[in-house]
């Protein structure tokens, strides 16, 4: 394997986008007796993650689910993530302009997060959770500017376990009868680490989505705000219980 004279960097991406093996990679390095650092790594998984999920024909997250279209599995049903051994996917974030709408055509491939800030005319982000190691549940608690109380008071016992992005606008915003919800946010978004690969769902009569990391599928950060809690790991246990309240509220 040829290697560059001067810096790995860009080579570790082309290295990454060409799909070539990580530990191949490795051992020509090893063998001439050149240094991969931290930011080389990640560059040849940036190349790797824009070959596997927005590039190939195989598309490696594209696991067959069964009973998807049947409803939600159990928790530990759902096929493991392939990439639990490699870093987060870096390049998930989109621009998005002052209506927050995607400044570009982001299904073939994202930026990171300082080049989509700093993208002209980005207002706001979104983040695409194809890949990454995380979901989202997204409680829309004002949906249409009608407030889903239960929901609100179900999902609100989350908001300070785990990373939570809320909007500021706060239930006694809407109406004087919050039944002493009112100072919880109307609608947020609760984010979990997984190790599952778990498809997108929409659970109208819940108020409810999951954001998977499936398939392409974004979150919209517009003016949300982080309550300075890291993510916690999804569990049988919380997977559980989100869906028992769930087909509940869905069956009625």
């Amino acid at each position: 394997m040829d290697l560059p004279d001067g810096s790995l960097y860009f080579w570790m991406y082309q290295q990454g986008l060409k799909g070539v093996a990580y530990q191949d990679i490795v051992d020509a390095c090893r063998a001439q007796s050149r240094v991969i650092r931290p930011k080389d790594e990640q560059n040849y998984f940036n190349g790797r993650y824009k070959h596997e999920l927005y590039l190939s024909a195989r598309d490696i997250m594209a696991t067959p689910i069964k009973r998807e279209q049947h409803g939600p599995m159990r928790y530990e049903d759902y096929p493991r993530h392939p990439y639990l051994d490699m870093p987060e996917v870096e390049q998930r974030w989109v621009p998005c302009n002052a209506e927050g709408k995607p400044l570009y055509k982001w299904s073939n491939g994202c930026l990171s997060y300082i080049d989509a800030k700093c993208m002209k005319y980005c207002k706001s982000l979104a983040e695409n959770m194809k890949g990454t190691k995380s979901i989202v549940i997204d409680c829309d608690g004002d949906h249409a500017d009608q407030l889903d109380l239960d929901t609100i008071r179900f999902l609100s016992k989350y908001i300070n376990k785990t990373h939570c992005l809320a909007k500021p606008k706060l239930v006694k915003e809407y109406t004087d009868e919050c039944a002493g919800l009112g100072n919880l946010p109307a609608s947020f978004h609760l984010t979990f680490t997984v190790d599952r690969v778990i498809p997108t769902m929409h659970f109208a009569n819940s108020h409810i989505d999951v954001i998977g990391n499936k398939a392409n599928s974004l979150r919209y950060l517009k003016n949300k705000v982080w309550n300075q809690v890291d993510p916690i790991p999804m569990t049988p246990e919380i997977w559980d219980d989100l869906m028992a309240y769930i087909n509940g509220k869905e069956r009625n």
